[in-house]
């Protein structure tokens, strides 16, 4: 890993400047790249820039282009300086592969079971997750709204289910 941090992984790289403020337009390496909003600072390093972390001040995401305002860089020459820097974060703070989370207990906000996670369906809106219960199937849009935790250390999932949902048909 450059700069010499361990337990870093590489997420995406600054290819220029953007702008006379010091923002930076960056590729991130990831299909899904929503997870990077709830990032705080980034490690930034290449091979002539020993590496640090630099709080993000501003973000906006395009695609899997974003454009990003460091603490520190003020000035497009500032910007042009991290040109070819690789950013990385803690291994820890990567997001959770949905194949994972198979197997993991389904509950509610309130703590009652409803059953396991089966399987992932991925739809072009959004993932749906396919539960088994005690009485067959049902589905939840694995979307903000539904999914209120993922608790890795639990191996847990709560969920906020709507009306009708949890529902199956009856005999």
């Amino acid at each position: 890993m450059r700069g010499g941090e361990i337990g870093l992984v590489e997420i995406g790289k600054i290819t220029r400047a953007h702008g006379i403020r010091g923002e930076v337009k960056v590729i991130l390496y990831s299909n899904n790249p929503e997870w990077f909003q709830s990032l705080h600072s980034l490690f930034v390093s290449s091979q002539t820039h020993q590496g640090e972390w630099k709080k993000i001040l501003k973000r906006n995401l395009v695609a899997k282009r974003t454009i990003i305002h460091f603490e520190g860089l003020e000035t497009r020459n500032e910007a042009e300086d991290f040109c070819g820097c690789m950013l990385s974060i803690k291994q820890s703070d990567l997001p959770e592969l949905p194949e994972d989370l198979i197997g993991f207990d389904v509950k509610t906000s309130e703590n009652s079971k409803i059953g396991v996670l089966k399987e992932i369906l991925e739809m072009p809106t959004q993932d749906v997750y396919v539960i088994e219960t005690e009485k067959g199937e049902v589905m939840i849009p694995a979307v903000e709204a539904f999914i209120k935790k993922i608790d890795s250390s639990k191996r847990e999932i709560l969920i906020k289910p709507i009306d009708g949902m949890l529902e199956l048909d009856a005999d």
